[in-house]
C-alpha cells in the first residue's frame, strides 16, 4: 500500500495518520522539500548575520 511504502521510504510512521489522499500528498511534499527548506533557512540566517 502507498502509505506503507511512504513510511518505509521516509523512515517515519507519519503517513499512517493520514485519512485522505490530500493529507498524504501534503505530507509527502513536506518531506520532499524538507532538505531544500533547511538549506534556504541556513542561507537566510547567514545573510542576516552578515547584514547585522
Amino acid at each position: 500500500m502507498l502509505i506503507d511504502q511512504l513510511n518505509e521510504h521516509f523512515k517515519t510512521p507519519a503517513f499512517s495518520r493520514c485519512k485522505s489522499m490530500g493529507q498524504i500528498l501534503k505530507l509527502h511534499l513536506k518531506y520532499m522539500l524538507r532538505g531544500n527548506l533547511k538549506l534556504i533557512q541556513e542561507k537566510t540566517r547567514s545573510l542576516v548575520k552578515r547584514i547585522n
